[in-house]
């Protein structure tokens, strides 16, 4: 992997944040990968609660000098349930394939014959109509404004870590009770 490739042409729209209504319905809001590189992207959803978040596509691959919408669905929430939650997207740099986006997320082999570069980070926070503060992730617990935190940055090299940040992510976010973790 060639690691100083960094990914300062690619744009995001909206590039900040998203709000929902905090109703039980269904929402869609729609948002805008521009990539200006001069390599294909390879572009990975996550959420910090994946039963109320998700994006249509999940998984893609945007074209050098194209741009490509998806969708950031909210499923549903009520008021007394809305919490500090984001869209993270995951971005790096591939050489042109004919692999699926999710098969080369999936396959690590994929992925390190495939990703130049390092791999980016943008985060796209939540806001609820009438509920969040602006700016509610550059704040304390208290109202303080604190360091106004990057929405884009380069991700830390992952680890062989069994309890991956895929996993921490999930396990605070309530969606497992129990965990087995294999002794080897």
């Amino acid at each position: 992997m060639d690691s100083d490739v960094e990914l300062k042409n690619v744009h995001f729209n909206p590039s900040e944040s998203v709000t929902f209504d905090a109703e039980p319905r269904k929402q869609e809001i729609p948002i805008e990968i521009q990539n200006n590189e001069s390599m294909d992207l390879l572009v990975k959803f996550k959420s910090t609660r994946s039963g109320i978040f998700n994006t249509l596509p999940t998984f893609a691959i945007v074209k050098a000098g194209n741009s490509m919408k998806f969708e950031l669905i909210c499923e549903g929430i009520d008021r007394e349930k809305v919490s500090r939650d984001r869209f993270s997207i995951i971005v790096s740099g591939i050489k042109p394939t004919v692999l699926a986006a999710k098969q080369i997320w999936k396959n690590y082999k994929n992925r390190e014959e495939l990703l130049i570069g390092k791999i980016h980070k943008k985060m796209i926070f939540i806001k609820f109509s009438g509920i969040n503060e602006t700016d509610w992730w550059n704040k304390s617990i208290f109202g303080e404004p604190e360091t106004k935190i990057p929405t884009f940055v380069i991700q830390p090299q992952q680890s062989d870590d069994p309890l991956s940040e895929d996993m921490k992510t999930t396990l605070i976010a309530g969606k497992y009770t129990c965990l087995l973790v294999p002794l080897e």
